[in-house]
């Protein structure tokens, strides 16, 4: 792990450009300890991102080998073998496409007419729509330019 003094912290002492802070109230030790805070939480993110990576490449070997196990059983006829580890079951069904929200907004204008469709579209999908309050906490990685301007 990085060290406090090896990477500046000036982001705790000076808001971000456009966000606002009152730092004249912190004592040093507060500000020692969210200094500690953010920096177990940026090591943290680091492992999460590195495990999200790991785990996204996985997934797609297991895509791969999937796609093939399945078109095997498919082709001989096997729903479901049995392993050590449990049972692989394959199945075949056919499902209806989703409705995509534009299929859906059209469709109403064609039922109910051009004005009242219209007016109906807005009622459900803009005006009778609850809002909720979401909050986040995420890193913003500066992306760095390798391209030189001569």
């Amino acid at each position: 792990m990085e060290s406090l003094n090896a990477e500046p912290l000036y982001e705790i002492l000076e808001p971000a450009p456009g966000a606002t802070a009152n730092t004249a109230e912190l004592t040093e030790e507060e500000k020692t300890e969210f200094k500690g805070l953010v920096t177990q939480w940026l090591a943290l993110d680091d492992q999460i991102r590195k495990l999200t990576v790991a785990a996204r490449e996985r997934r797609t070997r297991k895509q791969a080998l999937s796609n093939t196990i399945q078109a095997f059983m498919i082709e001989h006829e096997l729903d479901d073998i049995s392993t050590q580890q449990g049972r692989i079951a394959s199945s075949v069904r056919t499902v209806k496409v989703p409705a995509k929200l534009k299929e859906v907004k059209q469709r109403l204008i064609e039922l109910k007419g051009d004005s009242e469709g219209k007016n109906l579209v807005k009622q459900l999908f803009e005006d009778d729509r609850p809002t909720v309050e979401r909050k986040s906490l995420r890193r913003i990685i500066p992306k760095v330019n390798m391209s030189l301007d001569l």
